[in-house]
């Protein structure tokens, strides 16, 4: 086993020199796009800052880059990759560490930049001791809100609207008997100055 293996260490000693040109931060590049389709429980939104980090950490640009990542039936993370392609399929346990992922994540990217496993160290050597040691996220449950009788509602709106028209309706008879007794007093009035 080869001790001190670091960061980029997979393309140094595949003979393609040193890519670590980290930029500081490690941010995403305006215009760079990296499509992740996660077929899994896990949050799609870390596993895409997962994969930009170790693409920056390695100095490669994950530029359209198109990853896959499928639920796995061994209890380990694997992938797949096509040599000088942008396409990559990880498949990730119930359970996955960051650690192991970022490990398969870069051994594929490897393959991406044209890399064949006899031009790139083992799988294990790869260091990812700058990530946390934790698992990945799931995405976050959604809580389902309470089905709604609409029968009920709308019969509650009905019962209130009617109420409202039935306040209306007595408060216009109420008018109407004040000003049937005001014109029957106006009439009387009419009446006794034409005597």
């Amino acid at each position: 086993m080869k001790k001190g293996i670091g960061k980029s260490q997979i393309f140094r000693l595949a003979g393609e020199g040193c890519l670590c040109r980290c930029r500081p931060g490690g941010l995403l590049v305006r215009g760079e796009i990296m499509k992740v389709i996660n077929k899994t429980n896990y949050d799609t939104r870390y596993l895409r800052s997962l994969f930009i980090k170790c693409e920056r950490h390695e100095g490669t640009n994950p530029k359209y880059r198109e990853v896959t990542v499928y639920e796995s039936k061994r209890r380990r993370v694997h992938g797949r990759a096509w040599i000088r392609s942008r396409y990559i399929d990880m498949y990730l346990p119930a359970e996955a560490n960051i650690r192991s992922i970022a490990r398969v994540y870069i051994h594929e990217v490897g393959h991406n930049l044209g890399l064949r496993h006899s031009q790139m160290i083992d799988i294990n050597l790869i260091d990812t001791l700058w990530l946390p040691d934790e698992t990945v996220p799931h995405k976050p449950v959604k809580t389902q809100k309470p089905k709604l009788n609409i029968v009920e509602i709308r019969a509650t709106k009905a019962q209130k609207k009617l109420d409202e028209w039935n306040k209306k309706l007595s408060r216009a008879k109420t008018y109407v008997k004040k000003y049937q007794k005001k014109v029957k007093y106006y009439e009387k009035r009419k009446a006794a100055s034409r005597n």
